[in-house]
């Protein structure tokens, strides 16, 4: 099962001026300036994904031993077995039988599922450790407000923008440069200031089963150091029990479980990584930003004759972060080692435990991890040059010849970094992952498109043409950070799933949604009140996502090309009546992974 709340809302306000002097002149053509304002605020509330287990993974089951507590399900009225026949999963075989089901009349009282449910209410012996599957549902949380947030769940967002800009425009017919060579452009700047200011806050989900118990080196299948004694991160000493009986003695019963909780409770009785992976919510904390971005223009267009042009463009571009990445949001996680035979020892990079300069174990390593959004993300800016030859040789007919680049700045990407974090008065590194401003990322290439009517054809043919169009580029992907390694067949870690395989990591991966080769084939027909389209369109493999949701492999759309069409007949000048067909061929979308 899993409960996750959001409940969030925003505005925007933007306003401009602008003016513009034209001059009496045919290189002057006009001088224009403005300005651009715009504030824009959200204040989202998003609650942590909370999974538990419904039947406990690791052993049989039966009507009495359905899992949510640690016991057996409380109201057996809550759930079914479903028996899956022949027709489950396609007809293939599988691993299991039958499986559980909730009453969708229990799932629909959200209230009473989860008073339950809650392991505060119903297994309260539990709370503060000792049980592998508690779950107290969102809303029973401590710390929440009414919405059923913690602070930390609770992040108010703005940006606040001022632009400038100004621009002439130059040229025109009578702006001519060497025997009758036209010319006509514009040249401009935009200075942008972009001001983004986060308040949110840290979650320390920490589901981990602690053991208050000291461990003794030599015994138990612990490691061969006879002399050490050590202790798993948990609580100091033993709380106290809950013997009592809710029923026949409630009021001893919630007294014992006080007692228990305000040991458990006490940071006095912690140890350090016990105190700082506490599942709390950090105090509210903001962070604000100002980016500063000049970006200027050029384009120039040359008239060779009355049907040949040459045109340049140069220019800076910017394109800010999703508002939704600026969130100051942190979840973190703490994990323990692996505890098979083979990590008892004091390497740093595959040892479970700390050890001083003889070898002997001082304390168990603990991995902090954590999702993030990043309230300091750069815009993305792209240094963009394209250079083209056009032919227009009839009012219906065009050829161009298009060459192009762009080089991207702080392009924005998923990766991972480590930074030191403090929570009960102790600081620990946590690898956070989350979007980051990464190097690198170019594009550049060709494009050639060809359109025209065949005028020339007797009626009522002279109302076809045709519009064609190829691109040819090169993608130059960015440098990944930290990308997940996993083992090639899918799972975590170097040997996932049983098998030794070599694990695969991708480092450079081009950028995403975009193909190397492209091409459209139109075919049309105008001719009165009647209008006809028939389009072929194909690009080639490329890439959807650089890491998936699930095992952060990158997943490539294969090639494909798809036909639409469409007829349309106009009634008169407000109604028309049209037939659109799309994926004609039935081409299957298929992705790969």
């Amino acid at each position: 099962i899993m409960d996750h709340v959001t409940d969030s809302d925003g505005h925007e306000f933007a306003t401009r001026a602008d003016l513009a002097y034209s001059f009496d002149s045919p290189w002057l053509n006009t001088l224009k300036a403005g300005v651009r304002y715009a504030d824009r605020e959200q204040t989202v509330r998003w609650t942590t994904y909370n999974w538990a287990n419904v039947v406990n993974n690791w052993s049989n089951y039966d009507a009495n031993n359905y899992y949510i507590t640690g016991s057996a399900f409380p109201d057996q009225n809550a759930y079914g077995i479903h028996t899956f026949d022949s027709h489950f999963f396609g007809g293939d075989v599988t691993n299991i039988t039958d499986g559980v089901f909730f009453n969708i009349n229990n799932l629909k009282d959200r209230a009473g599922f989860a008073n339950t449910f809650d392991a505060a209410h119903y297994q309260p012996q539990y709370v503060g450790g000792g049980n592998s599957n508690t779950w107290t549902p969102i809303c029973h949380r401590a710390g929440e407000d009414s919405r059923c947030f913690l602070p930390a769940e609770i992040a108010d967002v703005s940006e606040k923008t001022k632009a400038a800009y100004i621009q002439l425009k130059f040229g025109g017919p009578e702006a001519t440069i060497f025997n009758g060579v036209t010319v006509v452009g514009n040249i401009g700047v935009r200075y942008v200031e972009t001001v983004n200011e986060s308040t949110g806050g840290v979650n320390y989900h920490n589901t981990t089963t602690y053991d208050a118990d000291p461990i003794t080196a030599g015994t138990g299948g612990a490691p061969d150091h006879p002399s050490i004694t050590y202790y798993v991160p948990g609580v100091i000493g033993t709380p106290p029990a809950v013997t009592a009986d809710p029923i026949t003695d409630p009021d001893g019963y919630a007294a014992e479980v006080a007692a228990r909780n305000a040991y458990v409770n006490n940071p006095a009785n912690w140890t350090e990584d016990r105190a700082f992976a506490a599942t709390v919510s950090t105090a509210l904390q903001t962070a604000s930003v100002t980016h500063k971005n000049w970006l200027p223009s050029f384009n120039v267009r040359f008239g060779l004759t009355d049907q040949w042009f040459l045109r340049f463009a140069a220019s800076k571009a910017m394109s800010r972060p999703d508002i939704g990445n600026l969130k100051a949001y942190t979840s973190v996680s703490m994990s323990l080692p692996n505890t098979a035979s083979s990590t008892y020892d004091c390497d740093p990079s595959t040892g479970a435990f700390n050890c001083d300069s003889s070898g002997n174990i001082v304390s168990t390593r603990i991995k902090y991890t954590a999702n993030a959004n990043n309230p300091y993300l750069k815009p993305i800016t792209a240094d963009q040059f394209d250079l083209s030859i056009e032919n227009y040789f009839s009012q219906t007919g065009s050829f161009t010849f298009t060459g192009f680049y762009k080089q991207f700045h702080d392009y924005i990407t998923y990766g991972k970094y480590v930074k030191e974090f403090t929570n009960a008065g102790i600081t620990r590194p946590v690898e956070v992952s989350g979007p980051v401003n990464a190097a690198g990322g170019a594009i550049k290439g060709f494009e050639i498109a060809y359109q025209t009517f065949f005028d020339s054809l007797p009626s009522p043919w002279n109302g076809l043409g045709i519009q064609a169009n190829f691109t040819k580029l090169k993608n130059d992907g960015i440098e990944s950070t930290g990308v997940v390694v996993n083992s090639g067949d899918g799972s975590s870690g170097q040997t996932g799933g049983g098998t030794s395989v070599a694990a695969l990591g991708f480092t450079k991966l081009p950028l995403e949604g975009l193909s190397d080769t492209t091409y459209n084939l139109v075919g049309m027909f105008e001719k009165g009140k009647w209008s006809a389209r028939m389009a072929y369109n194909w690009r080639s493999k490329y890439l959807v996502t650089r890491q998936d949701c699930c095992v952060a492999f990158p997943i490539w759309q294969r090639a494909a090309g798809y036909l639409d069409g469409r007829v349309a007949y106009r009634i008169n000048d407000n109604v028309e009546v049209s037939l659109e067909g799309t994926n004609l061929l039935d081409t299957e979308t298929v992705l790969m992974q």
